[in-house]
């Protein structure tokens, strides 16, 4: 049995590891049980231990603890700032650990530098703490990854004290840094991958860290990028001990670790942890990354027992992180507000996959956790690019959600068809339910009747016919579309990834014939899928279906119809997107007219058909033909929908347009501010019409000389166009034509030379010669020539911004 002495030390070395006062009262609690005498001794030797200025208290120390002598004695120098260790000048104290000092020095040869040196406490040099120390040395030095804090160098001071340097890590705790400088969960996790990176570079090299929080976790910036940095593997374990030389960095019935992160097993009476301890560490870090707070909330932990806060976290299950979330109340609005976030949104965004990956990474049982910190790196990554997590359930409905977020810009079209046509359905059952009643009644006055029977019988004829459409057209999309996402259900080789455009080429390809005798259901069909190509940027693709679709409903529905009109519409926008103005003229002029017979010249439909006729005009260059009709339907759409509708701002758009090309750049530059403002605000930075007006507004700003602004916008644009609709698109092209500009007004001409030639080499694949996106390309890249001397031809007329619709 240990004596009083002996258990007092014990006791000692494990409080003076724990840094806040009340957790170290919660521990010394419960590690003395009551003892009253036994914690006297302890608190003796702590009061001691935080007065290191004083010499004749530790001499004093020394006596009363009976073989627990330090081997600081009266004239051993101490190391302060001011002072020389080795080839090291001391600074000034950057933090204090439960075993060492952490100093900010200069080095002075073989290179000046300033690094970190880590020198273990006056009075701590005890062998069982110089054996923690050195293992924490030694395992830092076993370790070469840029987000792990190098060793250089290693040594003992003029007193015998050992010592360390470090490369200086000048950085935030993760959580600080995150919040301070309002990143969203995107860029949080992808700032976090890297660190799940370097966790597993140390397991792979034995060594787990067992103390991952945010106070050990730095996030400096390396030429303008956040780069994270794993420190302190002052209570590191080696999976191997061979690998430290020691046989065991900390006893068995010593709890290390800070609770708020702490995994249950290291809460748990045998200790027995793995590399998986350090999943659950990287899972609560998560946690807090995305909701603001920790699992298990320090401030319960802080009032707690410490066998109570062991049990808590060994058994206690934590609520999802989008529960949390919800339940910040007055909070939420703060925490969002960190997050770049609204508030609502923050918890739809974690809601789900987010939910998922943090809490597999905290299970209670680390056999149900991720096996690696690389596995978890992986998922997140996953996430990024909107593939299936491993951590959702792997239902068929789940992968086809994702494969449509995938291919948002896609789907889009089609999911908005069948929308509208599920919301058909349910009229077509209300106008049969309508048509019976009517029937019955018919037959009670029958002599009275025979007209309201008539035309019952007719509303029900409809209605039955649209229910039927509506039922075609939605098995058509589930089985022949959205299902092809299965691989079970793939034609030819299975492919698991398979994409949007094949998914619309093999629909297509089972069109013909299947719809002998059902023009309507064929013309609903070809319409999703030709606006669906068109949202994919292929135009030629798109053309025959949407033609199509206006010929069968011409036939059936007659040139008056709802429908007809509406094929007409997708028709013509379709052809103004590939600069067929002509042919889009009387389309647009056909439409126009039926709609102002048929629903007023007040109503949103005809204000829209409207809209689209001023768009031929602006492309047309017949600005004064347009601007009336833009300015009077931006008033009207204002009043009917209110400022922010996606009508609205698309108008606003236009008009911002026409306002370029007559040279009225302020105002073109307020209206768009506004529409971008608008736009993130709805839809989010990366929705298309988002990334369109964030282009357009580039533009506008490259115009004026505002370089440096201009070049941001088309930048991030960019980045996220080619990530979403690939690097052909006609939007990813229009934008690399804008920054080929912007390069070269600002005399940059190889750049521009480079990025004109590439850009119009893909216009050409994808739009063809004669497109307009194709002309502008053309131009411009002669007239980069014409600057270098190195070609003839015409200059590229003004106004040749391929200003995004």
């Amino acid at each position: 049995m240990p004596t009083p002495d002996a258990r007092a030390k014990d006791v000692f070395l494990e409080a003076v590891e724990v840094a806040d006062p009340a957790e170290r009262a919660a521990f010394l609690d419960a590690a003395c049980a009551g003892d009253a005498e036994l914690r006297r001794r302890v608190e003796a030797l702590l009061a001691a231990h935080e007065r290191p200025e004083s010499l004749l208290d530790r001499a004093a120390v020394a006596t009363v603890e009976n073989g627990f002598q330090p081997s600081v004695t009266a004239g051993t120098p101490l190391e302060g700032t001011g002072a020389r260790v080795g080839p090291y000048l001391l600074l000034e104290p950057l933090g204090e650990g439960g075993m060492g000092v952490v100093f900010l020095a200069e080095q002075s040869e073989p290179v000046r530098r300033r690094v970190a040196l880590k020198v273990i406490k006056p009075g701590m040099d005890t062998a069982r703490v110089v054996a923690r120390f050195d293992a924490e040395r030694q395992a830092l030095a076993l370790m070469d990854h840029p987000n792990i804090a190098r060793v250089l160098d290693a040594g003992a001071t003029p007193a015998g004290r050992p010592y360390f340097v470090m490369e200086r890590v000048d950085g935030r705790p993760i959580t600080r840094y995150c919040d301070e400088n309002r990143l969203t969960p995107r860029q949080r996790l992808e700032l976090f991958v890297p660190v799940c990176q370097a966790v597993q570079h140390a397991h792979q090299k034995g060594i787990i860290h067992r103390d991952l929080k945010p106070s050990n976790v730095l996030v400096a910036e390396v030429d303008g990028r956040p780069v994270p940095k794993v420190i302190d593997f002052g209570i590191a374990k080696a999976i191997d001990p061979g690998l430290t030389g020691r046989d065991t960095l900390t006893r068995p019935e010593v709890l290390v670790g800070t609770p708020e992160y702490m995994s249950p097993e290291q809460a748990g009476a045998g200790h027995d942890v793995d590399t998986r301890s350090d999943v659950y560490g990287l899972g609560v870090l998560l946690y807090e990354l995305l909701t603001g707070s920790t699992p298990i909330d320090h401030a319960s932990l802080a009032r707690a027992a410490m066998d109570e806060v062991l049990r808590r976290v060994r058994e206690e299950e934590p609520p999802r992180p989008s529960s949390r979330l919800g339940g910040t109340g007055d909070r939420l609005p703060s925490v969002a507000a960190v997050r770049a976030t609204e508030p609502a949104r923050l918890a739809r965004l974690v809601r789900g996959d987010l939910d998922w990956l943090v809490m597999k990474a905290l299970e209670k049982d680390r056999n149900r956790r991720y096996e690696t910190a690389n596995a978890l790196a992986r998922d997140i990554q996953r996430y990024l690019r909107d593939d299936p997590v491993e951590a959702g359930p792997p239902s068929a409905w789940y992968r086809v959600r994702k494969f449509g977020r995938r291919h948002r810009a896609a789907l889009a079209a089609i999911l908005a068809v069948v929308l509208a046509l599920v919301v058909g359905t349910a009229v077509s059952v209300w106008q049969a339910e309508t048509a019976r009643h009517a029937t019955r009644r018919a037959l009670v006055a029958e002599s009275e009747a025979r007209t309201d029977r008539d035309a019952a019988l007719e509303a029900k004829r409809r209605a039955d016919e649209q229910a039927a459409i509506t039922d075609a057209v939605n098995t058509f999309f589930l089985k022949d579309v959205l299902g092809q996402s299965d691989v079970a259900n793939q034609r030819g080789s299975p492919d698991p990834d398979v994409k949007v455009r094949t998914l619309l080429d093999r629909a297509a390809e089972g069109i013909p014939g299947r719809f002998a005798g059902q023009p309507v259901v064929e013309a609903a069909i070809r319409e999703t899928i030709g606006t669906s190509y068109r949202a994919l940027g292929l135009y030629r693709q798109a053309e025959p279906h949407l033609g199509r679709a206006v010929d069968l409903r011409l036939r059936v529905l007659g040139p008056e119809h709802h429908q007809t009109l509406t094929a007409q519409n997708d028709l013509a926008t379709l052809l103004l997107h590939e600069g067929k103005f002509a042919e889009a003229e009387p389309l647009l002029r056909s439409g126009l007219a039926a709609m102002e017979r048929g629903a007023g010249p007040n109503h949103v439909d005809t204000i829209t058909a409207r809209n689209n006729l001023a768009m031929l005009y602006l492309q047309q260059d017949r600005l004064a033909d347009a601007e009336p009709v833009l300015v009077a339907n931006l008033d009207a759409l204002t009043q009917a929908l209110g400022p922010a509708h996606h009508n609205t701002l698309g108008t606003q758009n236009n008009l911002a347009s026409l306002y370029v090309r007559r040279g009225r750049l302020p105002e073109a530059e307020r209206l768009l501010r506004a529409v971008v403002e608008a736009r993130l605000r709805e839809a989010g930075p990366e929705h298309p019409n988002s990334l369109l007006a964030r282009n357009n507004l580039a533009v506008v700003l490259r115009n004026q000389g505002k370089f440096p602004e201009a070049e941001s916008l088309l930048l991030a644009t960019l980045e996220v166009q080619r990530r979403l609709h690939g690097p052909e698109h006609p939007d990813t092209l229009a934008s690399q034509h804008n920054l080929a500009r912007l390069y070269q007004a600002r005399g940059e001409l190889d750049r521009a030379e480079a990025l004109f030639g590439a850009t119009l080499e893909a216009a050409m694949r994808t739009l063809g010669a004669q497109h307009p996106i194709s002309r502008k390309l053309r131009e411009g890249l002669e007239k980069v020539r014409l600057q270098r001397g190195r070609a003839g031809g015409q200059e590229m007329p003004n106004g040749g911004e391929a200003f995004a619709r």
